[in-house]
């Protein structure tokens, strides 16, 4: 649990406030409280206080009331709303953090706002691993773009690459499922996992699992297309079917070569080769990865 800043510089510029609804001292046992037994009723009571102060002339625009506040509703958001990936506790939190820095002209709750922005980043992190499925996969996508932004707003010097590159192929996962499960969305969908493959491929070109995953998504679009063409299909619309599948095991081709040439012993690799070759009706090609294949699963019953 993050520490509360001490407030004997808060009670020195409001020393002048005068009336019941500042009592910054009983704020302070109230929070110091609430962080010794997490009593609900101690936020609470916390929060009613803090709505007068931050509308108050008098402390309105310093940094230590948003702090404050952002500490209530982020333990609001821990309490009550863990979880929710739209919490409005958390989105509140994160905002009153912000207005904290913006107005902490003598970086006395700066670095702790932050630290508390950087915790929250993480939770946005989370609910964008929990949802990333093919029901709420719009959800995941924006708590991701937010863990990234209020992750780099705390820590300017924030890299994500690894971060990208593992949420990017799960997303593309979710793309593929969506396409083969749903007809209505299988052609929208195939450019959306392909789209994401090639993000991953920008950020590393070498990534085994997008050049595999890439390959495999072209070769069963054509695989697909073949089994749904109806056996009556006029000998025009047949030759313009073929041409069609053969152009995606083309397209497949390079990715599975590039996945081999990664992990020549991976089976996966070496069977989608074999499958691509034999489609392509280079028979020979097909039977080399096959016998590498049977190589390898020999050397393993042993």
């Amino acid at each position: 649990m993050f520490r509360l800043l001490t407030i004997t510089g808060f009670i020195l510029w409001t020393a002048s406030v005068q009336g019941q609804f500042v009592k910054l001292e009983e704020l302070k046992a109230i929070l110091s409280g609430y962080q010794a037994k997490g009593q609900l009723s101690d936020l609470e009571t916390a929060k009613i206080m803090l709505d007068s102060i931050a509308v108050h002339p008098e402390t309105r625009d310093h940094g230590f009331t948003w702090y404050y506040r952002g500490y209530v509703f982020k333990e609001y958001f821990k309490k009550k709303d863990s979880g929710n990936p739209t919490s409005q506790y958390r989105e509140k939190a994160v905002e009153y953090f912000k207005k904290a820095v913006s107005l902490d002209k003598e970086n006395q709750c700066t670095d702790v706002s932050k630290s508390n922005i950087k915790y929250l980043a993480t939770t946005y992190f989370n609910d964008a691993a929990t949802n990333l499925n093919p029901d709420k996969y719009e959800l995941a996508i924006k708590n991701y773009e937010l863990f990234k932004s209020n992750t780099i707003y705390a820590e300017p010097l924030a890299t994500f690459k690894q971060r990208d590159l593992e949420f990017y192929l799960a997303l593309a996962s979710v793309y593929t499922k969506i396409s083969e499960s749903d007809p209505a969305k299988k052609k929208e969908f195939f450019a959306k996992a392909r789209k994401m493959y090639d993000k991953v491929l920008e950020i590393d070109p070498d990534n085994l699992g997008a050049n595999y995953n890439l390959g495999i998504l072209y070769y069963n679009r054509a695989v697909d297309i073949i089994n749904t063409t109806n056996y009556d299909v006029d000998l025009v619309s047949l030759s313009q079917i073929q041409d069609t599948c053969i152009n995606l095991f083309r397209q497949s081709l390079p990715y599975m070569e590039h996945a081999y040439h990664l992990d020549p012993t991976n089976k996966f690799v070496l069977i989608g080769l074999s499958g691509i070759y034999f489609s392509l009706n280079e028979k020979d090609k097909s039977d080399k990865f096959k016998k590498e294949l049977e190589l390898i699963e020999k050397e393993e019953k042993k």
